[in-house]
């Protein structure tokens, strides 16, 4: 079976900010030695195409991500500052 993991794609995040991002490596790093890791594959996930995310949102949504160009509303949906490893991360978490 295929595991896969994005923690090699971090945010760049402040030190005040709430997010663990730091969970992830930890739980990779525990299948990885736990009996899971013997038995299955851990890979890093492809990056989902544009046409795969225009399935759930418009081609100006998908655009404006890729660009950096969302408003302070959709940001703050996001929860996260953006930053071409947001969008990588993304690409590669979807």
């Amino acid at each position: 079976m295929k595991l896969y993991y994005s923690d090699t794609f971090e945010l760049p995040l402040p030190a005040s900010h709430r997010f663990p991002m730091s969970k992830y490596t930890l739980l990779r790093e525990r299948i990885s030695q736990g009996p899971l890791g013997k038995i299955c594959q851990l890979e890093i996930p492809p990056a989902a195409s544009n046409a795969q995310l225009q399935r759930v949102h418009t081609e100006a949504y998908v655009a404006k991500i890729q660009t950096g160009r969302l408003t302070d509303v959709e940001m703050r949906r996001i929860g996260f500052p953006w930053s071409l490893q947001m969008v990588e991360r993304s690409r590669r978490s979807t």
